[in-house]
């Protein structure tokens, strides 16, 4: 009887034992593991953030012409995170909007694993604005404007028959860029400048809006003035301003001190001897 005891003892002793061996065999298979996933996360992390691998080192520019590449390359080199992974292209494209003002849009796109390609699309000038006729007057203004309006950068005064030009008494522009005009003020005051010059042979010095009304006075470089109004198409008020010169002043337009457009289907005409 003892002998069997002694027998039962020593098996169930055994099967203690060799759980306790199995059970500290798969804490430490398990402990491994869990090293091993801890070393492969932390080397991954390390590989996908701090290594040079991943790091930006080009960034190619496309659509330039105003802005130089060196100043947009030197705006790169200073910009940080350079980790592709941590690099925002909606950072950076704000970032260069709003350092550089004559930039309108900008698309960025990774090129993994260390550079980007940055297509910018630019504001391009079609006249500028200026608090001032002459550039003698007074401490002058000017801003550059594009075909949608918006008054976007800084401008040196000049004029040029090339540039739509706009007196703004009193202009005062805190933020850029600015939607300063409609789309609608531009095109009309390009419309005529167009078509009146082209046909006449008279050059448009400046324009200027008047009032709340939709009213603009195109200032002539031959000294008379032309009243429009925006309510009217702006092509048809040239034509009929063209005609007028060519068949009532006939040409002689050193006499004509403006011409009023502003009323539908009549042209009052302002002569520096009489009115007609």
């Amino acid at each position: 009887m003892l002998k069997k005891n002694k027998k039962t003892f020593s098996a169930q002793n055994y099967i203690y034992i060799n759980g306790r061996k199995k059970k500290r065999r798969k804490n430490f298979l398990f402990a491994f593991f869990v090293f091993l996933a801890v070393a492969f996360v932390l080397a991954l992390f390390y590989f996908l953030f701090f290594s040079d691998y991943l790091k930006l080192k080009t960034a190619n520019f496309f659509g330039l012409d105003a802005v130089k590449k060196e100043t947009l390359q030197e705006k790169f080199e200073n910009y940080l995170p350079k980790n592709i992974f941590l690099f925002s292209k909606k950072d950076f494209a704000e970032f260069l909007k709003s350092d550089i003002r004559k930039i309108n849009n900008i698309d960025i796109k990774k090129k993994y694993p260390d550079s980007i390609d940055v297509y910018v699309v630019e504001y391009i000038p079609v006249g500028i604005v200026c608090n001032v006729v002459f550039e003698y007057e007074e401490e002058y203004k000017c801003f550059y404007f594009d075909k949608n309006g918006v008054v976007f950068d800084n401008s040196p005064f000049v004029k040029s028959n090339s540039l739509l030009f706009v007196y703004q008494k009193g202009l005062s522009i805190s933020k850029l860029p600015n939607n300063f005009f409609s789309k609608e003020d531009i095109d009309f005051i390009f419309s005529f400048k167009d078509y009146f010059s082209k046909n006449s042979g008279i050059l448009i010095d400046y324009f200027e809006f008047i009032g709340d009304i939709g009213d603009v006075v195109a200032k002539t470089k031959a000294g008379f003035d032309i009243f429009l109004t925006k309510s009217q198409p702006a092509k048809s008020q040239a034509e009929i301003a063209d005609k007028i010169i060519k068949e009532q002043v006939k040409g002689d337009i050193s006499n004509v001190e403006y011409i009023d457009l502003r009323i539908k289907n009549k042209a009052y005409i302002k002569t520096k001897q009489k009115e007609q």
